[in-house]
């Protein structure tokens, strides 16, 4: 690991990680809300099931 400090600055590598954390996040976000909004619909047309 220290490797990669002599490499990319410890100001850039930690901004660069955060990104990609951010990146991750925002990209599977839009498939939980999918989801729960089927669900939700599913829910609501069949009220006898849970």
């Amino acid at each position: 690991m220290s490797e990669i400090f002599s490499i990319v600055p410890v100001p850039a590598f930690v901004g660069l990680m955060l990104f990609a954390l951010i990146l991750a996040v925002v990209a599977s976000a839009p498939t939980a809300w999918v989801d729960r909004a089927e669900k939700a619909l599913k829910k609501n047309d069949n009220p006898d099931k849970t």
